[in-house]
């Protein structure tokens, strides 16, 4: 379909949704722009051709630094926020 890895990760988290927040302008809209393709494919029962699929040396996990950063982020605040003095 067309899809990167990435594309697929559930995004009904705050962390993802800070580390979607936070990829740069046009990769958030390369990501769109794929996540829209593969529904008008899902929805005319069509493939993708084989000339435009994503190759596996094109599949980058673009957002893992994104998330990890929004992770630690969250974790320094929940452990901020449990201090005890």
């Amino acid at each position: 379909m067309g899809l990167k890895f990435n594309d697929l990760l559930a995004e009904e988290n705050p962390t993802m949704q800070k580390a979607l927040a936070r990829l740069p302008e046009q990769e958030s809209y390369a990501r769109n722009y794929r996540v829209i393709s593969a529904h008008q494919l899902a929805i005319s029962h069509q493939l993708l051709p084989p000339s435009k699929a994503i190759q596996p040396e094109e599949d980058t996990h673009y957002l893992i630094p994104y998330i990890l950063e929004a992770e630690k982020e969250a974790f320094e605040k929940a452990e901020l926020d449990n201090i005890q003095v």
